[in-house]
């Protein structure tokens, strides 16, 4: 159940930095400048606490870049070029940035899965429908 409820929520937190990017690389592209993590509060329906931990990661990876806000608070910006930014590659880099789960079945389940997806991203990846996550 605990392997369950992980996968769970390690699922449902992906769909969330994708959420967040996308509004971040809306608001910069239609040039309205950083995102502040209130608005990101409001327009996804998460805590602070939730939102904070989200970006975090990915600023931790690189995706996203904090800048000084007008009234000091911080503002995010996309960290590579939204026009470049695809599902695919933001899936890369979280999964390259990796998940412990400390259980080496589990590790060794999770490679050949890892294996696999890595074998369906590519074939995607390659695919005409690889567009920019701001279009989607």
């Amino acid at each position: 159940f605990e392997i369950i409820h992980l996968k769970t929520s390690r699922k449902l937190q992906r769909r969330y930095h994708f959420a967040l990017i996308r509004l971040i690389a809306r608001n910069f592209e239609e040039g309205k400048g950083g995102t502040s993590e209130a608005e990101i509060v409001s327009r996804l329906h998460l805590s602070s606490y939730q939102v904070r931990m989200l970006l975090n990661e990915l600023l931790e990876c690189k995706i996203l870049a904090a800048s000084g806000g007008e009234d000091g608070d911080a503002v995010y910006l996309p960290a590579l070029p939204p026009a470049q930014l695809t599902p695919f590659q933001v899936f890369r880099i979280l999964d390259a940035a990796g998940d412990d789960i400390g259980d080496d079945h589990m590790d060794v389940m999770l490679a050949n899965i890892d294996a696999h997806c890595q074998e369906i991203a590519a074939a995607a990846e390659n695919s005409g429908g690889n567009r920019p996550l701001k279009d989607l």
